[in-house]
């Protein structure tokens, strides 16, 4: 009876082992686990963005553009880089903007225009006119220009790299910026419908704040004899100021 019972025992601890086993290894136990051993801030951050997802590129009103903007930034640690609505960097680093533009299978579209409104970062690019893009715009871009009649077919990844722009304003460190893509669609009929979307993203930048006082200043009172005064810090430096 012992030896029933132990192997029974035996048993159940082996049913157990492997069902831990098959469920450690399910794609999203595994993504969860690479998840949880991510310590680097700037992709915990970026796990707090929107993701752009498949469908987000539709344009609400036509169903022949799309239309899409985002960064891109592996966060789970698989190896394969997801499409995010957001990023985050440090003041003296930068990141790549993607958008793309694509006309399907009906129409053509027409005055189309890709407008950044960027509040804390410059976009420079370096593209070349093409049967898709109109014009060159090399350098620092807020603006760009697509030609006419792009036919059925016409698809273009437009990138490229984002800079800070930081002003005296604290707020500016993070902001919601956003990109719009104007034009207008023509159906096979002639039928013309104004094609207007707005993408928003999120920007954020970070780095570090190092200020020094000097031992010595020159008094206020004092400045036309420019007369040196010493003083110990310790005794001007309180929680909430500095004394002077």
């Amino acid at each position: 009876m012992k030896k029933i019972t132990k192997k029974i025992i035996g048993i159940s601890i082996a049913v157990v082992l492997l069902a831990i086993a098959i469920i450690l290894t399910t794609p999203k136990v595994k993504r969860m686990i690479r998840i949880s051993k991510i310590t680097d801030p700037e992709t915990l951050r970026a796990m707090t963005y929107e993701q752009f997802t498949d469908g987000a590129e539709k344009v609400d009103n036509c169903d022949y553009v799309e239309f899409s903007a985002f960064f891109t930034r592996d966060l789970d640690g698989d190896g394969y880089a997801e499409k995010i609505k957001g990023t985050c960097k440090e003041l003296s680093q930068t990141d790549t903007l993607f958008t793309e533009i694509n006309v399907l299978t009906k129409g053509h579209f027409d005055c189309g225009t890709i407008t950044l409104n960027g509040d804390n970062f410059t976009w420079n690019t370096a593209i070349v006119e093409d049967s898709i893009v109109d014009g060159d715009y090399i350098g620092e871009t807020k603006e760009i220009k697509l030609k006419n009649n792009l036919n059925p077919g016409s698809q273009k990844l437009l990138w490229g790299t984002i800079k800070s722009k930081i002003g005296n304003n604290k707020n500016d460190y993070s902001k919601v910026n956003s990109i719009t893509l104007t034009g207008t669609y023509y159906d096979d009929e002639g039928n013309a419908t104004d094609i207007n979307k707005t993408i928003e993203f999120q920007v954020d930048w970070y780095g570090e704040t190092k200020t020094e006082i000097n031992k010595y200043y020159y008094s206020l009172y004092n400045f036309q004899s420019y007369q040196n005064q010493k003083f110990d810090i310790s005794t001007i430096v309180n929680k909430n100021s500095i004394d002077l």
